[in-house]
Formats: C-alpha cells, sequence, structure tokens
C-alpha cells in the first residue's frame, strides 16, 4: 500500500515532529544506558506529545462529512498482509510518531479509523505475537510494539468515537484481561467500539480476582469481559467466571471472552462458561444483540 519512498517521507515528517527515530538495536543500549526511572518519564513525555500535539494535528487534516467518510469507504481497499507486516515493524522499529504519520498517510489514502482500529492495529498486534512465539523477535520488542500501538489507540480514541456521534442507551460492561495476563490491547480495543456504541465501560487495568468480584457485587454490570491469551489459563477463566457469576448482582450478566485462542476455538466458549466471544471490537456490539432479552432495554 505505502511504497519505499512514501514511507521514507513519513518517517521524514515525523522526525520534523522532534521525534527520534532510532532502530531496533536502540533499545537492549536504551536499556543499559537509562535507569528505569528515567526510561519511564521519557515514554510518559512522549506519550504526552503524541496524544496532545502530533494525533490531533493528523486528525484536524480528516475532518469530513459523513457523505466524505462514506466515499472514502467505498474506494479504500481492504489492509494486505505486507502493510501489517510494515506497521508491526514500525512500532518496534521507530518512536510513536512515525505510526502515527504511517496512520495519517493511510488515512489520507482512503482508510477510516474503524479498519485502522480492526484491520491494522488488531492484525499488526496479532502478528507481532505470532512474531515471537515462532522465536522471531523478543518479548522486550513484543512489549515495545504492543505499548505503541496502545498509545495509538489512546490518543485517537476522542476521534474514533465522535466519528460515529454515540448516544447513551443505559448498559454496562466491565473488560478486563484476565487477572495475571500481561498485555491489555485487546480490552482496550474493544473498549472503543463499545464506548462509541454508548455503553458506558469500566476498564480496571491491573484488577486482581478479587477486585473484579467485588465490582460485580456492588455495581450492575450487564456485560462482563476477559481477554485471555492462551489454552493454558482455560481452567483458571472457567473458575473465575464462575466465581463472577455467583458474585454478581445481576443474575442475568452476560459473559464475554475473547483473544486470539477463542477466535481460534470458538467452541470452548461454553466449556469455560462463557455466553459469547468476539473477533474484534466491532463485532462483539452487534453479538450481544442478541442477548437483548439479558440486557437492559435501549
Amino acid at each position: 500500500m505505502t511504497s519505499a519512498r512514501h514511507l521514507a517521507e513519513v518517517i521524514s515528517r515525523a522526525n520534523c515532529c522532534g521525534q527520534s527515530c532510532e532502530g531496533a538495536d536502540y533499545f537492549p543500549a536504551l536499556e543499559s544506558q537509562f535507569s528505569r526511572g528515567l526510561l519511564e518519564r521519557r515514554q510518559s513525555v512522549l506519550a504526552t506529545t503524541i496524544e496532545t500535539e502530533i494525533i490531533p494535528r493528523l486528525m484536524l487534516a480528516h475532518r469530513e462529512s459523513p457523505e466524505q467518510i462514506q466515499a472514502r469507504r467505498k474506494v479504500f481497499r481492504v489492509f494486505e498482509a505486507a502493510d501489517i507486516v510494515e506497521f508491526a515493524r514500525l512500532v518496534v522499529v521507530h518512536d510513536v510518531a512515525v505510526a502515527a504519520a504511517y496512520v495519517d498517510a493511510v488515512m489520507k489514502q482512503g482508510a477510516t479509523l474503524e479498519s485502522v482500529f480492526t484491520k491494522l492495529f488488531s492484525a499488526a498486534a496479532r502478528h507481532l505475537g505470532e512474531m515471537w512465539t515462532d522465536d522471531r523477535c523478543t518479548f522486550s520488542e513484543v512489549t515495545i510494539g504492543l505499548a505503541r500501538i496502545q498509545q495509538l489507540v489512546h490518543g485517537l480514541s476522542p476521534f474514533f468515537e465522535a466519528e460515529a456521534e454515540p448516544r447513551p442507551i443505559g448498559r454496562t460492561a466491565l473488560l478486563a484481561p484476565l487477572p495475571g495476563e500481561q498485555h491489555s490491547l485487546g480490552v482496550l480495543m474493544v473498549e472503543e467500539f463499545f464506548r462509541r456504541g454508548g455503553w458506558d465501560v469500566w476498564v480496571p487495568l491491573g484488577s486482581s480476582q478479587s477486585d473484579l468480584l467485588q465490582m460485580v457485587s456492588q455495581e450492575r454490570f450487564d456485560v462482563v469481559g476477559f481477554s485471555v491469551s492462551g489454552e493454558g489459563l482455560l481452567d483458571r477463566i472457567a473458575s473465575g467466571i464462575h466465581e463472577i457469576r455467583k458474585a454478581s448482582i445481576n443474575p442475568d450478566v452476560v459473559v464475554m471472552v475473547g483473544g486470539r485462542f477463542f477466535n481460534d476455538h470458538p467452541e470452548y466458549v461454553a466449556q469455560v462458561g462463557a455466553d459469547v466471544t468476539d473477533l474484534d471490537g466491532s463485532q462483539a456490539v452487534v453479538r450481544l444483540e442478541g442477548f437483548s432479552t439479558r440486557l437492559r432495554s435501549v
């Protein structure tokens, strides 16, 4: 989709924003040169710059009428495998500014924010996981790449929600990674689609199982959703869902599970005691309409 020459221009524009574009070999050196505290402060400053300066500036160029958005959807072709691989490389090798500029470039070519979220960000995250499984990259590189995608999701969130003009529908969802899980990108992606659909969403990252049980015993949630990374956690997720149902003050709570494993093996959804799984955030809200008799009326 994006030529090498065009990508060079994208990187050049990102550099002009005052962001560095170090290569993958930069990360081990970074860890040896700086203390964890300095690194965290640098990342915090970068994230603030991305969210308050770079992304808003990029998005101002894409303010369009609903008719213009629909026109772009008709002409934009889907992201191809090469696009996914290239974007995954960018978020590992370069600072977030480069990835933000790449998003700007594909949107100028006709991509919508929804397609960027579901077809680029999610696919790139899966690709990074597959690379780690195949020993083609390190855990640190995967973590860095996912963190940068997460920064983009957070920075683009207000524009994504505004594009659909959500209206409150009186339904509440509690979404969380399975306690002990390391990555939260999948949950944050699903959160965006729930909010866009008018849901009130709680995302208590880093919560323990006891924290979640306390929440569902005190607040009425229509849906509780868990993100799960692997097959080895099936017993734990089944036990967790059982406890959630017992503690919930809503006897009709709908339990949703997500993650690559359940996407590949939906037959395990019922085995762990869940009601439904989601393929991506856009499908999660739609699928829940099949449980409308158990959800609060719109």
